[in-house]
């Protein structure tokens, strides 16, 4: 028989989200968990998507780069078995590899292995819709890191009127090259082409929020019983209408 121990009524109240923080939300947040739909980019294809629609070169998305994290992801039989975040703005650094689980012993097959990637917070300024991307960081050329440099450089001469930090406006696109087999490949471009405050940020998101919870309040069917209208016990004639008819 399980117990279920049920804490005392006290502790279940707004007081446990003291500061606006959800522990729960936070705690998934923390461990990666999100309900973000995940905007993706196929180096076979050239082709940047959310789900299954196609997202063209040249769109300009916001990116949160402030709260971006290295992750570590361990791939094996083409599924993740294990994920490590690190904080960028916070200074952690990656762990090395090699002190990392070993979760092939019996050998690696295909892509299997651990992969480093940068995983960043993507908002779509013209509807408010946030996505989760994640980019390869395993090498001083790839994109994202040459994205990091720039940021780091220019950020602190944009500041908004409160003096905050401001969130870089990406132009996304699509480069094309040989391998060295003679293949052709494809490689994510990123370019910082303008930058948005906090405020206007949150102002796009809020206003996005606000609109799917009046399409989802507008799929709730409520049964109304109207009463007839009386007539009123003398109803007035209506006015008669004079001239031509138009």
């Amino acid at each position: 028989m399980n117990n279920i121990v049920v804490p005392p009524s006290g502790g279940r109240g707004l007081a446990a989200f003291a500061g606006g923080v959800n522990p729960f939300s936070q705690t998934a947040a923390d461990a990666g968990v999100s309900s973000a739909r995940r905007l993706n980019f196929n180096g076979k294809t050239g082709v940047w998507s959310v789900g299954k629609e196609d997202v063209d070169d040249g769109a300009v998305l916001a990116f949160d780069l402030w709260s971006a994290k290295y992750v570590w992801t361990a791939w094996k039989s083409k599924k993740p078995v294990e994920t490590h975040y690190f904080s960028i703005v916070n200074g952690e650094k990656p762990t090395p590899v090699d002190q990392l689980t070993n979760h092939w012993a019996e050998g690696k097959k295909n892509s299997d292995g651990w992969q480093l990637g940068i995983m960043v917070k993507t908002v779509d300024p013209n509807v408010g819709e946030e996505m989760d991307t994640t980019f390869k960081a395993d090498a001083p050329w790839r994109p994202i890191l040459k994205l990091l440099a720039e940021y780091g450089s220019k950020m602190k001469t944009n500041l908004d009127e409160a003096g905050g930090f401001k969130i870089p406006l990406i132009e996304i696109g699509t480069d094309k090259f040989e391998t060295k087999d003679g293949d052709t490949a494809y490689a994510p471009t990123l370019r910082l082409a303008d930058w948005i405050s906090v405020a206007e940020m949150d102002a796009i998101k809020e206003a996005a929020e606000s609109a799917l919870a009046g399409d989802e309040a507008e799929d709730v069917h409520e049964v109304v019983v109207q009463e007839p209208v009386r007539a009123p016990a003398s109803a007035p004639k209506p006015a008669l209408r004079i001239g031509k008819r138009v």
